[in-house]
């Protein structure tokens, strides 16, 4: 039944290498997410996950996982938000709590803008 498997993962994730957390009632919140997006096989694209240990229990389960930059960049990509302001979301989210370093802030901004600036050169390039 799914609230077993849920508790299995739960315990999968809290045993992890990258898991802060070891006990596992703290992760069935994410492991009830992979259990649902495990049965919705085909109907979903991705799982969203941040937590690190949450996110290798997922893809060892053969699930496609993205997190909170990652939305960011798919955003970006389609040019709905731009470096300075994933950066300041980013930084909203690390003073609320959000266990983002600076340097994973500045390499996803960094990445954004070298987006920016090969789709600007792409772009003068075919004008």
């Amino acid at each position: 039944d799914e609230k077993a498997r849920a508790q299995s993962v739960a315990a999968a994730i809290a045993v992890s290498p990258r898991s802060r957390d070891l006990e596992p009632t703290n992760h069935l919140a994410e492991a009830e997410a992979i259990v649902l997006a495990q049965r919705l096989a085909g109907e979903v694209a991705f799982i969203l996950l941040d937590e690190l240990a949450a996110r290798d229990v997922a893809q060892q389960l053969g699930l496609t996982v993205t997190g909170f930059a990652g939305i960011l960049r798919a955003a970006h990509a389609r040019r709905l938000l731009r470096p300075d302001d994933a950066q300041a979301i980013l930084r909203a989210c690390q003073a609320q709590g959000t266990h983002y370093s600076n340097a994973f802030i500045q390499t996803v901004v960094d990445e954004l803008r070298r987006h920016n600036d090969e789709t600007e050169a792409s772009e003068n390039h075919t004008a």
